[in-house]
């Protein structure tokens, strides 16, 4: 199959689960020092991530490091026609 045709697939795929898909809730709180604040849980998150997986998206992440890039967590959302996309996020280390 054509790499268009694949995009299109997770492109379409990735659209529905937005439309699908509810805000997650910040449902847990941090009380510690002085950080106080409210977020979603990791739970919370993952309950959000498997219902992508009705339109054919998974995915996963890793830290990786690469030359030129540093340390960064790198995101794969992976559709059931075997395309995918790639995300980084810099990580900073002292």
């Amino acid at each position: 199959m054509s790499e268009i045709i694949e995009r299109a697939k997770v492109n379409a795929a990735i659209s529905k689960t937005m439309k699908a898909v509810q805000t997650v809730s910040k449902d847990d709180k941090n009380d510690h020092g002085n950080y106080r604040s409210q977020y979603a849980s990791v739970g919370s998150v993952m309950t959000k991530v498997k219902e992508a997986a009705s339109h054919g998206l998974s995915f996963t992440q890793l830290v990786d490091y690469e030359d030129g890039i540093g340390m960064h967590l790198k995101t794969y959302i992976m559709h059931t026609s075997g395309d995918e996309k790639i995300g980084r996020y810099p990580i900073a280390v002292d």
